[in-house]
C-alpha cells in the first residue's frame, strides 16, 4: 500500500441544543429524559422538554418501529398532566401499536384526560391505520381489541365503558365497510380467502361486546354470518366456527349465541350436496360476474350453456383484452386464445375439462365441512 487517505468530521452545537440533536437522533433517549424529569418530580422541566420536542416529533416517532418507544411515550404521557403535549407525543403512532399489556395505560390516560381526549387521539391512531395494510388492523383485532375492552370495563367506569363501547363499535363498522370494499373491489376468484380473513376478528366483536355490554353488536355480526349464501360465501362462518371451536373454551363459545350460524351452515351445505353431481355432458359454468356490459352479458350466455363447448368471437383489442380480464379475474376453466386473422381478430374460447375436475373436488370438500358439521352440533 502506497497511500491511505484519513477524512474527519467536527460536528459542534450550542450546548442547549444537546437534548434536540440527541433526541432526534434517539426519539427513545429524548422520551427517557423527559421520564427523568418526571421521576425526579419536576412536572414543569418534563413538560419543557417534552415542548421542545413536539415541532420534530412526529417525523422522528413515524421512523421508529421499536414497540418501546410507544410504551415509554404512553408512560410519560399519562404524567405530564398537560393534554396538548401529550397529545402531540401520541398523534404520530398508529392503532396497531396499542398492543395488549399497553391496554392499562389507556386507562390511565382516561382517567388524566377524559373520554373525550381519549376518543380524539383514537380516531388520530385510526386514521394513521388507514395507510397501513388492512393486514395490521386486523390482526390488532384480533388479538387486542377483547383485552383492551375488557381492561376499560374491568372497574366499572362509566367512561371506561364508553370509551371501550365507542372502540367497538368503530371497529365493528370498519369491519363491515371492509367486507363491502372485499365484496365489490377484490378480484372474484380470491374474494372468499379475503372473506375468511375476516372471522378471527369477527370472534373478537363477539367476545368484545360481552364486555362493553353492546348485544346489537354481537347480532349484527350473527345476521351477517348467516345471510343468503349468494352474498356470503358459506366458507366464512364455516371459518368462524372452526376458529371458535379451535381457539376458545367450551363454556365460552356456547354464551356468543353461535347455533343458528352452525345451522345456517349445515343446512346451506346439505342443500349443495343434495343437488345432483354434474352430469358428464353438461358443460353449464354458473359463475356470477359483476360486470353488466353488453360483452359480459354474451359472455354468461356461452357460460351457461350446457352443450356449448366452443365460442368463437370476432372482438376488436380493447374488446378482447376485457373478456381475458374477466376470464383470468373469476379464474374460469376455459382456454381464451386469439386467432390473427381476419379483422377483427377471433377470439376462440373453449371450456376444459378442469370444470368437471372442480366439481368433484368442491363435492368432496362439502361432504367433510359436511362431516365435521354433524361430528359439533353440540360444540356450539
Amino acid at each position: 500500500m502506497e497511500h491511505w487517505y484519513h477524512r474527519a468530521a467536527v460536528v459542534l452545537w450550542p450546548r442547549e441544543r444537546t437534548f434536540v440533536i440527541r433526541a432526534k437522533a434517539s426519539p427513545r433517549w429524548g422520551i427517557g429524559e423527559i421520564a427523568k424529569a418526571l421521576r425526579a418530580r419536576n412536572p414543569a422541566a418534563a413538560i419543557a422538554l417534552a415542548q421542545r420536542l413536539v415541532p420534530f416529533w412526529s417525523n422522528v416517532a413515524r421512523q421508529t418501529e421499536k414497540p418501546s418507544l410507544f410504551d415509554a411515550t404512553l408512560k410519560v404521557a399519562a404524567k405530564l398532566a398537560d393534554p396538548s403535549v401529550a397529545a402531540a407525543l401520541l398523534q404520530p403512532f398508529a392503532l396497531a401499536a396499542l398492543k395488549p399489556k399497553a391496554a392499562p395505560r389507556l386507562t390511565d390516560l382516561l382517567n388524566f384526560y377524559g373520554f373525550e381526549w381519549c376518543r380524539t387521539l383514537l380516531q388520530t391512531w385510526a386514521s394513521e391505520e388507514n395507510h397501513q395494510p388492512s393486514q395490521s388492523r386486523l390482526s390488532w383485532m384480533d388479538s387486542t381489541l377483547p383485552v383492551l375492552c375488557r381492561t376499560l370495563c374491568a372497574n366499572d367506569s362509566s367512561a371506561g365503558r364508553e370509551l371501550a363501547g365507542w372502540i367497538l363499535s368503530e371497529q365493528c363498522a370498519w369491519l363491515f365497510e371492509r367486507s363491502r370494499q372485499i365484496r365489490q373491489y377484490v378480484s372474484a376468484k380470491d374474494v372468499t380467502r379475503e372473506m375468511v380473513s375476516l372471522c378471527k376478528p369477527m370472534l373478537s366483536v363477539i367476545e368484545s361486546s360481552r364486555a362493553t355490554q353492546q348485544p346489537d353488536l354481537s347480532d349484527r355480526v350473527l345476521a351477517f354470518l348467516t345471510a343468503d349464501a349468494a352474498e356470503l360465501p358459506v366458507q366464512v362462518p364455516i371459518g368462524l366456527l372452526r376458529n371458535a371451536k379451535e381457539h376458545y373454551a367450551p363454556t365460552t363459545r356456547k354464551t356468543w349465541g353461535l347455533r343458528p350460524v352452525h345451522a345456517h351452515c349445515l343446512q346451506v351445505v346439505t342443500s349443495y350436496l343434495d343437488e345432483p353431481a354434474r352430469a358428464s355432458t353438461d358443460w353449464s359454468i354458473r359463475t356470477p360476474i359483476r360486470c353488466s356490459c353488453r360483452l359480459c352479458e354474451s359472455l354468461t350466455q356461452f357460460l351457461r350453456a350446457s352443450d356449448q363447448i366452443r365460442f368463437e368471437w370476432k372482438l376488436a383489442k380493447d374488446h378482447r383484452s376485457h373478456i381475458h380480464r374477466i376470464i383470468d379475474a373469476y379464474d374460469l376453466p376455459i382456454t381464451h386464445t386469439t386467432r390473427r386473422t381476419g379483422s377483427p381478430f377471433t377470439l376462440v374460447l373453449a371450456k376444459t375439462a378442469a370444470l368437471f375436475e372442480r366439481d368433484v373436488a368442491e363435492r368432496q370438500s362439502w361432504q367433510q365441512e359436511l362431516q365435521w358439521l354433524k361430528k359439533t352440533t353440540a360444540d356450539f
